[in-house]
C-alpha cells in the first residue's frame, strides 16, 4: 500500500488484486485506426500488461482518502470472489485495511464511482448487513435507475447495491456533491449513465479519482479509442479527454481503479502526446 499527500490529505491506494486478461484493454475492431502498437506500452508499463502477445494485465484498486477528520473509501472491489470475469480472483480490500490498520467501523463513507461488480462487492457481509456499518454509501441515481430497470436487475446488483438502499445507508446524488472539505465528486458518464469521478484538493495541490474512465494507462496516449465495456463508447471518449484535459491544466495526479499500484501519477505532454507518469 502507498500513501501520497494531496496537501493535508491523505490518499492511500488499497490492492484489491489484478488478473492476467487474455485480450487487451480494446478491441481494434471497434474503430478503423492505426493498430495498436501493445509491446510499446508493455515496455512503457510492465506491470499492466503480461506475457509475450502483452496481454492486459488488470489491477483492481480501491483508494482510502482521509480528509476533515473522515475516512472516505472509494469503491469496493470483487469482493471475496471468485470473480469469473478476472480469472476467479479473489479480493484483497479487507485484507489491505486491516494491515493499514483500519478497522470498517471507521470508515464514514463509501463512494462508488459506479455501479460494476468488480467496484461494489465489499459493500456487504455475507449475512447482508453493511460492512462498513457506520459509513453513507454514495452512488448516482443514474446509475440506481440504469440498473434497477433492467428486466431481470442484475444478480450483483441486487446482492451487493439494492439492499443498502433498504438498510437506509445510501444516498443516491446527481450533479456535482461535496463529501467533506477538499472532495467533491462529479458526473463523468460514459462508462455507465451515472460514472462519477472525485476531485481532491489541499494547499493548491490536487487528485483526480478516475473510477473508469481511464482503465489503462494506454488510454491516456489514444483517449480517442473507444472503450469496449463503456454503456455509451462516444460518450466516453468526450468524458475521457474532458477530464486529461482539466488534469492537464490543473497540474493534477489521476488515480485509477485499473492502473497497476498504487495506480497514481501525472499527465505530461511529451511531444504533442499525453502519456502516464507513474509515481
Amino acid at each position: 500500500m502507498i500513501s501520497i499527500r494531496v496537501g493535508d490529505i491523505r490518499v492511500t491506494c488499497l490492492p484489491d488484486g489484478s488478473a492476467e486478461l487474455d485480450g487487451y484493454p480494446y478491441q481494434e475492431k471497434t474503430d478503423d485506426g492505426e493498430r495498436v502498437d501493445w509491446g510499446l506500452y508493455h515496455e512503457l508499463f510492465p506491470n499492466d500488461f503480461h506475457g509475450e502477445l502483452h496481454q492486459w494485465r488488470i489491477h483492481n484498486n480501491c483508494f482510502l482518502v482521509e480528509a476533515s477528520n473522515k475516512l472516505i473509501l472509494m469503491d469496493t472491489g470483487v469482493g471475496e470472489g471468485p470473480y469469473p470475469r478476472y480469472k476467479n480472483m479473489r479480493g484483497g480490500l479487507q485484507d489491505a485495511l486491516q494491515s493499514f490498520e483500519i478497522a470498517n467501523d471507521d470508515i464514514d463513507f463509501v463512494f462508488m464511482t459506479h455501479a460494476h461488480p468488480d467496484h461494489v462487492a465489499w459493500n456487504l457481509n455475507s449475512d447482508g448487513s453493511p460492512r462498513f456499518a457506520n459509513a453513507e454509501y454514495i452512488l448516482h441515481k443514474n446509475d440506481w435507475e440504469e440498473f434497477t430497470n433492467r428486466d431481470p436487475v442484475p444478480p450483483f446488483f441486487g446482492r451487493f447495491i439494492e439492499p443498502l438502499r433498504e438498510l437506509g445507508v445510501m444516498r443516491l446524488v446527481e450533479g456535482d456533491y461535496e463529501i467533506t472539505s477538499g472532495v467533491e465528486i462529479f458526473e463523468t458518464p460514459g462508462h455507465t449513465p451515472g460514472h462519477m469521478s472525485a476531485r481532491i484538493h489541499s494547499k493548491k495541490e490536487s487528485l483526480l479519482v478516475v473510477g473508469d474512465v481511464l482503465v489503462n494507462p494506454f488510454y491516456v496516449s489514444e483517449s480517442g479509442r473507444a472503450f469496449q465495456s463503456d454503456k455509451d463508447p462516444v460518450l466516453g471518449i468526450q468524458t475521457r479527454q474532458t477530464l486529461l484535459a482539466q488534469a492537464v491544466a490543473d497540474q493534477s495526479l489521476l488515480a485509477s481503479a485499473h492502473f497497476s499500484e498504487p495506480g497514481v501519477g501525472s499527465v505530461e505532454n511529451q511531444e504533442d502526446k499525453l502519456k502516464f507518469i507513474p509515481r
